[in-house]
């Protein structure tokens, strides 16, 4: 992506975070509270088997951190989140503390993530219209395989 498209694309989430998702926080944080969950139906049938291992978690493009919490109370044992957007990882943020969840957040670019995460990953997720903002979706794969540990698994929200 140039430039001028990621700035605009960064500052059109910026927006979206403010006006949409941070007034629904408190109300994303009781759902998954009281054993509600962001991922769909068919998700969470493929994810069950491998969360059922604990797994440390990964989600790319994780925007307001949902789905990662999500992952988190299906059972893995530790949630880490990237995306671009310092107000939606600011909501996610928000979310795992009051919870208690095991998370960390970090800002990056999905195809340059920080090295710390390479190969650490027992299971890499993206969700739901995350690969529509891919610009290189051969590179995007070859990051996503690097991210993970030995024996770890991808997973790719379905629809």
């Amino acid at each position: 992506m140039s430039r001028d498209i990621s700035a605009a694309n960064r500052a059109a989430w910026e927006l979206v975070a403010r006006r949409k998702f941070a007034p629904e926080v408190e109300r994303d944080v009781e759902l998954l509270r009281n054993g509600g969950t962001s991922l769909l139906p068919v998700e969470q049938a493929e994810l069950a088997p491998l969360l059922a291992g604990g797994p440390r978690a990964l989600h790319m493009q994780c925007s307001h951190g949902m789905d990662a919490l999500s992952l988190w109370k299906r059972g893995a044992r530790h949630v880490t989140g990237v995306d671009f957007s310092p107000a939606m990882l600011e909501l996610a943020r928000r979310k795992s503390e009051s919870l208690g969840a095991p998370a960390k957040w970090y800002e990056a670019d999905v195809l340059s993530p920080p090295a710390e995460l390479l190969g650490g990953a027992e299971l890499v997720y993206t969700g739901k219209g995350a690969l529509c903002w891919v610009s290189d979706l051969a590179r995007w794969a070859a990051v996503m395989a690097a991210l993970l540990a030995p024996g770890g698994h991808r997973r790719r929200a379905q629809g």
